[in-house]
């Protein structure tokens, strides 16, 4: 069965990070693309390291120490203690990651319903000013 392999520059795309960035993050991760006809692609594996990385450097975290996280024969380890606290790292980062995309989604959200909430207070007060003007106008009819 043939490995999959995914375009390089489609992956960085995808991933919503320049082709430079992702080529220093490979070089980090010890990834090398596979090269034909002048396109490099990525194995399916490599490139979930590689999209992996987004959510950790997007959190604040150093490129150089995301690569260590996600591939930690990358970094120097010194026991196995720290291979179980590097993993939780990963998870706490990932976390933090996800919560921030939640606070983001929930911003935009409290944003949109502030703005609609303006948009029928004014539309409320128009209403109540016309209802006023055909109050008088039956008043002066009678």
């Amino acid at each position: 069965m043939e490995e999959i392999k995914l375009p390089f520059k489609a992956l960085a795309q995808e991933a919503g990070i320049s082709v430079d960035q992702a080529k220093y993050w490979c070089r980090l991760l010890r990834i090398k693309p596979t090269v034909s006809n002048h396109i490099k692609y990525l194995s399916a594996e490599d490139a979930k390291k590689l999209k992996d990385m987004v959510p950790l450097v997007n959190a604040g975290m150093a490129p150089k120490n995301a690569a260590g996280l996600l591939a930690p024969e990358t970094a120097i380890v010194r026991n196995t203690e720290s291979v179980d606290e590097t993993t939780q790292s990963v998870d706490m980062v990932k976390i933090m990651a996800g919560q921030n995309e939640i606070k983001n989604a929930v911003l935009a959200i409290a944003e949109t319903f502030k703005a609609e909430l303006t948009r029928v207070a004014d539309e409320n007060l128009l209403l109540a000013r016309q209802n006023q003007r055909l109050l008088e106008e039956i008043r002066l009819l009678r």
